[in-house]
């Protein structure tokens, strides 16, 4: 009579005992396997590490002779040459082929262009047109724009501009070396839960990376860099804007308080341009960067050539990684009042570029591509090419006042003095 309960009792406690842990195990499992899905989406994925082989979706070699990117785009059966610009909003169409993209929708909207010039905007649907496989309609709507200035000014048919409304989608490289542009398939971060460990580099190989933020309501990219003295600026990456040797512009409340009293000789028509002893992006720093005054600050072609650029623009990334170029001698070269030579920096060190043979400096032994080490026992590096105008500025006022150069040749070092009576009077300047 005992034995059944006693027997009830005891498998009857180990089925429930034995049910509990199983739930438990069960439940346990799931939540492991969830926790590690989020965690491979935000932080780690040993699967991601290493073996991550973006999808390239199109690839394109850019004209040597071009400044601007332009990659092709097919339209009408026929193939036209389109800018790649990361400072323009909207994919533009020149309005010689308007007549080919249907009804207009939308008001016209009219503004001014570079000095003033002013133009129009019509909007149309986007149409069938393809850059490589990719296709344009994806913009949903394109603006129509006489390209006729831009044209002029590159002395090369502009068809269009490839903008941010289609960019944005893609990873974007442009190797300024090899003169090619990839368009690469993004892979997202899907993880909801990325705060748990510190940010990592997904792609080392294409350098370093730096956070993008879009400028609000038109979406051009801002990456954040900072000027002489520590001042933060927001930089817009502008690969549409291209002058010769110039890094980009300053707004001019900053441009103001960083720009050297030497400014360079500019174009009419053209705003104030300073050299800018140095401003440094990520953990790159830049010495000697030209920079025109203007109403935004922006970072364009003269400063990018010297990298490979990688755009994440839906990660919001932006990879920097030093190109053939990036220590390459500045073109802005600076003459050294009265001493009868100019001076140029390649990499940390500034030399002497060209040198008047019947100046004072050639007459006391020094020679064009002698490397200018010291000024009185301090190391030149330390100096922007301003600084050193602005220093040997003060020769021509003080009495007495002596400079020393050490300068190096080859393994020859030597030791040369200068004076007041050694100037000769002139305007000091940069070109």
């Amino acid at each position: 009579m005992c034995e059944e309960p006693f027997k009830k009792g005891v498998i009857g406690g180990n089925f429930f005992f034995g049910d509990s842990v199983m739930r438990r195990t069960v439940l346990t499992t799931l939540l492991t396997f969830l926790l590690a899905t989020l965690f491979s989406g935000g932080c780690y994925s040993p699967q991601r590490q290493g073996s991550f082989a973006p999808e390239v979706l199109a690839e394109f070699t850019v004209p040597s002779d071009a400044n601007l990117i332009f990659v092709p785009v097919r339209f009408d059966e026929e193939q036209y040459l389109f800018c790649l610009d990361t400072g323009s909003t909207t994919t533009i169409f020149d309005v010689s082929l308007k007549n080919r993209l249907g009804k207009r929708i939308l008001w016209p909207k009219k503004g001014k262009a570079a000095f003033g010039k002013p133009f129009k905007v019509e909007y149309f649907p986007a149409p069938q047109a393809y850059l490589g496989p990719l296709n344009l309609k994806d913009c949903t709507i394109i603006g129509v724009v006489d390209l006729e200035l831009v044209s002029s000014a590159l002395a090369r048919k502009a068809h269009g501009i490839i903008g941010m409304d289609f960019l944005k989608k893609y990873v974007v490289q442009i190797d300024f070396d090899n003169r090619t542009v990839l368009f690469i398939e993004s892979k997202r971060d899907v993880g909801i839960l990325p705060l748990f460990g510190p940010a990592k580099n997904e792609h080392p190989e294409w350098g370093q990376p730096l956070s993008i933020k879009y400028q609000f309501l038109c979406g051009l990219p801002l990456v954040k860099g900072r000027i002489v003295n520590d001042i933060p600026v927001n930089f817009m990456v502008d690969t549409g804007h291209v002058i010769p040797q110039v890094d980009g512009d300053l707004k001019s409340r900053i441009f103001k308080k960083v720009c050297s009293k030497i400014e360079l000789e500019t174009k009419e028509g053209f705003n104030r341009a300073a050299v800018i002893d140095k401003f440094s992006i990520g953990s790159f720093e830049y010495r000697d960067a030209v920079f025109y005054e203007s109403n935004d600050s922006s970072l364009g072609m003269g400063f990018l050539h010297r990298h490979l650029v990688t755009f994440d623009f839906p990660n919001q990334k932006m990879y920097l990684k030093k190109g053939r170029h990036f220590d390459s001698p500045s073109e802005t070269h600076v003459s050294i009042g009265g001493l009868g030579f100019e001076l140029r920096r390649r990499r940390n060190n500034i030399f002497v570029d060209s040198i008047d043979q019947n100046g004072p400096a050639y007459k006391k032994g020094i020679r064009q591509n002698d490397i200018i080490v010291k000024f009185d026992n301090q190391d030149i590096s330390s100096y922007g090419l301003v600084e050193l105008v602005e220093f040997l500025s003060q020769l021509h006022k003080e009495e007495g006042e002596v400079v020393t150069f050490t300068v190096k040749r080859g393994n020859e070092t030597k030791h040369v003095s200068f004076g007041k009576n050694d100037i000769v009077p002139e305007n000091n300047g940069t070109d």
